[in-house]
């Protein structure tokens, strides 16, 4: 018994791998003539696939990129779904950066006309590309070619949750009901089925609702959420021996270092305020409401998360975090930590007004010029 047991136990491990390497091979030859992804869940429209998984398999067979990454894709489509450009934002592996952008430019999106109002939207990625095995050719990067048979969509694909017609309710079967039937001469309610008369299709349908604002909720990457003041000690991890190159050993190069993007308002300043004084105004705040904070601006100007540093009141603090996470800004190229303060008379009636001028501001930026480098300290380098 236990000799069968264990080449029963041993065949079943032999057909898990044959349905998983069977699965994979077939994943990586998806036809991408006759599916699309959608924008929002990143699914493709078989109801089997989704993009992360293709995106691996295909650097796994088509590639010799190895090891993992955690991406953040910036991809631009055109009104048809085909991606006019791609590229990754985020992530140190260049063979799987550049590799998944060509990936990503063969996959055509679908379109929700009632979201997707820009071109541009981002997707973060977890790669798995396999174990390096340690050949020469590890992540050497080569051109992703196109999939048979691909071409670009001609046609714009709307995406499938929003159905393009409302289902009609049938006219054959009356509906029963336990109440009196109304009067022909009453008004139907609002609930009633209106009677066909001649074309349905020229039936006006009922209110479109207005377009959903994506804000840093509705992001699959992240969730607008309160930070801590206090952050934890690093954990130190050691990368070994670092050496510089060669070439930079007693060199000295006085360069301008990187410069944080001007981050700027999607709207205005104007009515990024009045959204902010509206909301704390619904949640009972009345007269001087100043807010000290630190915003973490994703990449596509939504608000990933905030920290408050300082408030005037403690019933502001808790009134402010829905006002924090709905603050929209224009698109970065990276990931932004933004101080911001914000300092408003927000009127109710019978509250006296306050003059702003008068009131002082939390965060001072110190006053302090460039330090001039020394002649001492560069020759000490040159020595060095």
């Amino acid at each position: 018994m236990k000799t069968q047991y264990s080449k029963g136990w041993g065949l079943f491990l032999l057909f898990c791998l044959f349905v998983v390497s069977r699965a994979s091979g077939q994943l990586e030859n998806l036809d991408l003539t006759k599916v699309h992804a959608n924008r929002d869940t990143k699914e493709f429209s078989d109801g089997k696939n989704n993009v992360t998984s293709y995106i691996n398999a295909v650097l796994k067979a088509k590639t010799k990129c190895c090891g993992s990454d955690n991406l953040y894709v910036e991809v631009k489509v055109d009104e048809f779904g085909n991606v006019t450009n791609a590229r990754a934002l985020m992530g140190k592996n260049e063979c799987i950066k550049k590799s998944v952008a060509d990936i990503i430019k063969y996959i055509r999106w679908s379109t929700n006309p009632e979201t997707d109002t820009k071109p541009i939207f981002y997707m973060p990625i977890k790669v798995d590309a396999g174990e390096c095995k340690g050949n020469p050719d590890d992540n050497a990067y080569a051109a992703v070619p196109p999939p048979p048979g691909w071409q670009k969509s001609t046609q714009p694909i709307i995406s499938s949750s929003t159905p393009s017609k409302p289902t009609p309710a049938p006219a054959e079967k009356p509906v029963t009901s336990s109440e009196p039937t109304p009067a022909p001469s009453a008004t139907p309610s609002p609930t009633s089925t209106p009677p066909s008369q001649g074309n349905t299709t020229n039936v006006k349908p009922s209110p479109t609702p207005l377009p959903k604002v994506k804000t840093a909720s509705t992001q699959e990457y992240t969730t607008c959420q309160e930070l801590p003041k206090v952050l934890p000690l690093p954990k130190y991890k050691s990368q070994g021996e670092l050496y510089p190159d060669a070439s930079h050993r007693k060199s000295i190069l006085n360069t301008q270092g990187p410069i944080n993007e001007v981050v700027d308002y999607a709207t205005s300043k104007s009515a990024t305020a009045l959204m902010i004084k509206t909301q704390l105004r619904k949640n009972g705040i009345c007269g001087l409401a100043q807010v000290l904070a630190e915003l973490t601006v994703q990449p596509d100007g939504s608000i990933g998360g905030y920290r408050i540093f300082k408030t005037n009141t403690d019933k502001v603090a808790s009134a402010i975090a829905s006002a924090m996470c709905s603050i929209k800004f224009k698109p970065l190229p990276r990931r932004t930590y933004y101080i911001y303060e914000f300092k408003s008379d927000i009127d109710c009636p019978g509250q006296p007004r306050i003059d702003l001028e008068q009131v002082g501001t939390y965060f001072v930026a110190p006053e302090k010029g460039i330090r001039t480098r020394k002649q001492e300290d560069v020759r000490r380098q040159i020595d060095n």
